[in-house]
């Protein structure tokens, strides 16, 4: 990329982080303080929030509106509050307090966005939010909880509440990459794929026993035990039951199985990951999503399938009735059952979150979709009318990276903070080099300039000398000149010419004059007369008697062309008056 190109890319993107459009900042609709607006009124359509780590909280919204923190890139809501990791891996938070979730060191509700000062000092890459408990996982794999404790979700071995993030201990040395988080429990995947967890345990949403009496609360991690050594690669949690992607892609489920969100194709519960079969044997798993009661899984050729219960519509069906077993949502694949969203048929979903009693998907092309109940605004269509199949939100178009759903809310974070926010700083540390190499460019060209000008000048000068002598024979810049005299005699030897005398050339400021002959045998013709070499007087005697005979001889030849040359016009004479 040219510098002027890189320079017009520079303020393009600088514009769109600027501009105030909701391309730069997180979206947030449903109801209560949760939504981070100032107020606690409820928002039937996607709302821009904003927010600055340099106001207090207590600052209105329009305040707060002048400035905006570094972009969200993650975003996880819960049952009464929402958290948002930024690009810089700062935490913040808004919504209910009242159990601690905000990690503000305090209960109170926060109805904008504040930093969680206690993670100052760390750099978050992940976040997870349960319905009065909050998790997050560190970039050095640490994991760090906080928010209501009464079931031991917070892992810290007792069943107390913390106002403030705490580090799980027990799981100092297991490096965790992603965190999940239930209703009262907790999950933490290992980057060797080992899972752990925590919190609440009745409908044997820990995975740790196979029975119903193995089903007890637990304040400390635990690893999820599974029948052969499986290593997983995704976690996700409902309110009562966890899904979880190995490897190889196969999908498996644990925990409360009421309505069949856990897609073995009944109701009952399970107390340890049992693999899902049915109806997806044949699929590759590459997401899962769990809400309060239902499950939604893609493929890994964008396809969806839901399951559970569907009394909202949130399976996205067409209809209210609940799925034991992963059914595909036929609007997303076919687009049949309403016209508005037949152009679904061709999109490839590759997010999807689920709320209580609604879900949302991400396509490809950053289309955001959604169904269920919508009596609190969640759904973002603008109403309160729920829906059984897919509505896009236009208001969200325009690659969305993040959605979550939380029990009645859900925010969303386009994907444009990725692709753009992440990258200005370099841009413009990129665009100050060329400049700055720019001008050093220009500068060296001119004087490079200057001394060209310089030098012409001069030879100006010197061709007019030398051409009132009649001396110039020939002028070769050096950058044409090779720089040797034989390599000189070539070329025009080449084109035939007689080569100049290259012993006699000048050389000025770059540049080789070449003399004419007669200017150079002029020059040779006055030198004085060099002495002959020193040598013994009888040899250069019989040297001059030999060049002496050697002289008669060529004048006897000649005297005898003559003779010849008079017979035969003597001849022709007598001939010629004979004939007369």
């Amino acid at each position: 990329m040219g510098h002027g190109s890189l320079m017009a890319e520079g303020e393009r993107l600088r514009r769109e982080l600027e501009d105030g459009g909701k391309r730069t900042s997180l979206q947030g609709w449903g109801e209560f303080g949760r939504l981070g607006h100032g107020d606690t009124l409820s928002q039937l359509e996607p709302k821009r929030l904003r927010f600055d780590k340099r106001f207090p909280v207590s600052l209105s919204f329009t305040a707060l509106a002048h400035e905006s923190l570094n972009g969200a890139i993650y975003v996880a809501c819960g049952g009464h509050h929402t958290v948002a990791v930024t690009e810089d891996g700062e935490v913040v938070s808004w919504g209910w307090g009242n159990e601690g979730q905000l990690g503000s060191g305090n209960a109170f509700d926060q109805t904008v966005p504040a930093v969680v000062k206690a993670l100052s000092n760390h750099r978050v890459c992940g976040v997870a939010c349960g319905y009065y408990h909050t998790a997050v996982v560190t970039d050095v794999g640490l994991v760090m909880c906080w928010g209501k404790g009464n079931s031991g979700q917070l892992g810290q071995g007792d069943w107390t509440s913390s106002l403030l993030p705490r580090t799980v201990s027990t799981l100092y040395n297991e490096k965790i990459r992603q965190i999940a988080c239930g209703m009262a429990h907790t999950l933490a995947l290992s980057v060797n794929g080992e899972i752990y967890s925590w919190g609440a345990g009745a409908d044997g949403q820990l995975g740790v026993g196979k029975h119903q009496e193995e089903t007890a609360d637990v304040a400390t991690p635990q690893k999820v035990r599974v029948d052969e050594e499986e290593k997983f690669e995704f976690i996700a949690c409902g309110s009562r039951h966890c899904m979880a992607i190995t490897d190889d892609c196969r999908l498996f489920s644990w925990g409360l199985g009421a309505d069949g969100r856990l897609g073995l194709g009944d109701s009952e519960s399970r107390f340890s990951p049992t693999v899902v079969r049915r109806s997806i044997e044949n699929l590759r798993i590459c997401y899962v999503a769990a809400g309060g009661h239902h499950t939604a899984v893609l493929s890994d050729n964008g396809e969806i399938f839901t399951c559970g219960r569907g009394s909202y519509g949130q399976l996205g069906h067409g209809d209210a009735d609940p799925q034991l077993t992963l059914k595909k949502a036929r609007a997303l694949r076919h687009g049949c059952l309403l016209l508005h969203i037949v152009q679904l048929r061709d999109k490839k979903i590759i997010k999807a979150a689920c709320g209580d009693t609604h879900t949302l998907v991400i396509s490809t092309a950053g289309e955001v979709f959604a169904w269920g109940a919508a009596e609190d605004g969640q759904l973002g269509t603008g109403g309160t009318e729920g829906a059984n199949s897919p509505v896009e939100l236009t208001s969200l178009r325009g690659l969305v990276g993040d959605v979550s759903c939380g029990l009645v809310h859900s925010a969303a974070v386009p994907m444009q903070i990725f692709a753009v926010s992440s990258k200005i700083a370099e841009l413009e540390d990129v665009i100050q080099r060329l400049s700055t190499s720019l001008r050093t460019a220009e500068m060296q060209v001119q004087a490079e300039r200057r001394s060209r000008l310089v030098a012409e000048h001069k030879l100006q000068e010197a061709m007019h000398l030398l051409s009132k002598r009649g001396a110039v024979h020939k002028v070769v810049h050096g950058s044409e000149a090779t720089g040797n005299g034989e390599e000189e005699h070539r070329n025009h030897a080449v084109r035939h010419e007689a080569p100049p005398m290259v012993d006699a050339c000048v050389q000025t400021e770059g540049y080789l004059l070449y003399p004419r002959k007669s200017y150079a045998k002029s020059s040779v013709a006055t030198a004085e007369p060099v002495a002959p070499p020193a040598g013994n007087q009888d040899d250069r005697a019989s040297s001059r008697q030999g060049e002496g005979e050697r002289k008669k001889e060529r004048e006897s030849e000649k005297e005898g062309e003559r003779k010849k040359t008079g017979e035969g016009t003597g001849c022709s004479d007598e001939l010629s008056r004979s004939s007369r």
